[in-house]
């Protein structure tokens, strides 16, 4: 998602603070989405000007550019959070 939304927005992305904000029960999960580190196998549907463009290649593996990855927050407590601050909100208002 990160990809095609830097993608679309082309230059004006560097203008923007974009954020992603994913959640997953598992922390399995939301440990590989942190890490960015994927197997060619994995990526076989990414075309390899993006695998050139956005990863890059170590150790028999892709990890996701650290700028792809800084615009992705991922946890698994994401839902707790929002209702947090649902909440504070409400209670401010």
């Amino acid at each position: 998602m990160a990809i095609c939304l830097q993608e679309a927005l082309s230059n004006d992305a560097a203008l923007l603070k974009l954020q992603i904000f994913a959640t997953d029960i598992s922390e399995k999960a939301i440990a590989k989405a942190r890490s960015g580190i994927y197997t060619k196998n994995e990526l076989e549907n990414v075309s390899a000007a993006r695998l050139q463009q956005y990863f890059t290649k170590t150790d028999g593996s892709y990890q996701v550019n650290k700028s792809i990855r800084e615009i992705c927050v991922s946890l698994t407590s994401f839902l707790i959070i929002l209702l947090v601050m649902a909440l504070s909100f409400q209670l401010t208002v």
